[in-house]
């Protein structure tokens, strides 16, 4: 039973980044879409830092030539922004996880908006490197979604 639910999980984990780029939503656009905020937060026991998902994060953004800013609540103009929130558990022989990845917008007068209706993030267990990778093929559908959506976007528009 138990070798029956990790080939479960392990092939959930294989089918679910072809799955997680969504069709890019209007809201995705961006006036200039070489730029993406990013928020980061870790939470529990997850076997990996902020910095080292912020790491991971500039490596995807810069693969498809974006750059990272600090997200500005005062500029409209500014969202969508990329939120990534990782939870994690450790257990005999690895770890559990539960990542939340979708855009939001952030104003002063009503907080996070969350954006996307489905996510990007998933759930899973596996060894250290196994939640890592996971983690970056969602990140990684994540800003395919933003790419796309932005495809017909001025590259240079500002």
């Amino acid at each position: 039973m138990l070798l029956r639910n990790q080939f479960t999980i392990l092939v959930m984990l294989l089918v679910h980044p072809v799955l997680a780029t969504a069709d890019p939503e209007p809201w995705m656009r961006k006036q200039n879409p070489k730029e993406l905020a990013i928020i980061v937060y870790t939470m529990f026991d997850c076997p990996f830092s902020k910095d080292e998902i912020s790491a991971v994060t500039d490596d995807v953004l810069g693969a498809s030539g974006i750059e990272k800013i600090v997200p500005d609540e005062t500029d409209p103009n500014d969202f969508p922004a990329l939120s990534i929130v990782a939870k994690c558990a450790e257990i005999p022989g690895g770890y559990i996880y539960d990542y939340d990845i979708d855009f939001i917008a952030i104003s002063r007068s009503h907080g996070v908006i969350r954006l996307g209706s489905r996510g990007y993030g998933s759930y899973g267990q596996g060894r250290a490197e196994t939640t890592r990778n996971a983690l970056r093929r969602y990140i990684e559908g994540a800003v395919a979604s933003f790419v796309a959506a932005n495809n017909d976007v001025p590259k240079n528009s500002q």
